[in-house]
């Protein structure tokens, strides 16, 4: 049987947000770490130490160099499911649709079920794990070994056809 690509998509960081929130901290850092060590004053009532600062920033330095890198690609064939979320999986996920029990789309609270976006693990262990970057609606596998995983798409009537076509059993 021919494995033929059914649904493809690529989702990136596009909280504004975050971006927004982790450059004012950039920033702060960085106008903190000139102030004191530079201009030799103070940043602060309570100052931490100069290398205190280049902790800081290098910690959000990695942190932004982490949301800049991260995407999470998701692939729907006649044979399978495929979901790589990089840079955080060296190797993509592949679930052959003979390992499937049951799939749909569904909508879900990524901050009630799973405590927000990225590589998450339900509060509950009925929803099981989500791979998300953002929005509300999720392929949700429940694999024959009870296992179940959401996979967050930008995409849901395009992946609700690939998936009817691919597993027949919706």
């Amino acid at each position: 049987m021919e494995n033929k690509i059914l649904f493809k998509e690529e989702q990136k960081q596009k909280q504004k947000w975050i971006w927004f929130l982790l450059i004012v901290l950039i920033i702060s850092t960085l106008i903190g770490a000139i102030q004191q060590i530079i201009f030799n004053k103070s940043f602060g009532t309570h100052p931490i130490p100069d290398w205190g600062f280049f902790a800081i920033l290098g910690l959000l330095l990695v942190l932004f160099y982490f949301l800049v890198k991260s995407n999470l690609y998701t692939e729907i064939t006649s044979n399978y499911i495929l979901f790589h979320y990089k840079p955080f999986y060296h190797k993509p996920i592949i679930i052959k649709w003979e390992n499937v029990k049951n799939c749909y789309i569904r909508l879900y609270s990524p901050i009630k079920e799973y405590r927000g976006w990225g590589v998450k693990k339900a509060f509950n262990t009925k929803n099981g794990k989500a791979y998300n970057v953002a929005g509300n609606i999720g392929i949700q596998l429940e694999l024959k070994n009870g296992e179940k995983i959401l996979v967050g798409t930008q995409k849901g009537k395009e992946a609700e056809i690939a998936i009817r076509s691919a597993f027949k059993k919706i």
